[in-house]
């Protein structure tokens, strides 16, 4: 127990942490596969203003959206108005430095496939997953071309 700083968490919360992080993750995936960021470019908008647009059910897109902000992707205004803040401006399509097609394409569920296949056999995950060789490099290339048309 000595390796414990004082300003850490016990050990299990840190664990738990690590264990929860999947919900970052796809926190953040789905905000840039959605394109809120691009939507709220122009300025504050509501989840209810922005469900339309994304064929969303708006009380969950709120509940999205609140959990960006808590994030630090975005910040909530007056009138449950949410505004990006300068993390939120790098999932932007087109911007210099966007991580947009980065984050659709490592949280894409195919792209996570495999991982147990890899570990159980030492074989690559991706060759199970997808069918074909990493090194094959034909159906990444429409992925990454999606992710990046986004």
């Amino acid at each position: 127990m000595a390796d414990i700083k004082p300003n850490e968490p016990p050990p299990h919360i840190q664990l738990i942490q690590m264990g929860r992080a999947h919900v970052v993750a796809r926190t953040v995936y789905a905000a840039a596969k959605l394109g809120l960021a691009d939507q709220l470019a122009s300025g504050p908008k509501s989840a209810a203003q922005l469900a339309g647009l994304h064929h969303a059910h708006a009380p969950s897109l709120h509940r999205l959206m609140r959990a960006l902000a808590s994030l630090g992707i975005l910040t909530e205004r007056a009138e449950q108005r949410f505004a990006l803040t300068a993390l939120g401006d790098a999932l932007k399509t087109g911007v210099p430095g966007s991580a947009r097609a980065s984050v659709i394409f490592s949280g894409n569920p195919s792209s996570q496939s495999g991982w147990d296949h890899s570990i159980e056999t030492g074989r690559p995950g991706f060759e199970k997953a997808q069918g074909v060789a990493f090194s094959t490099t034909s159906p990444i290339i429409p992925m990454k071309r999606r992710c990046s048309a986004r």
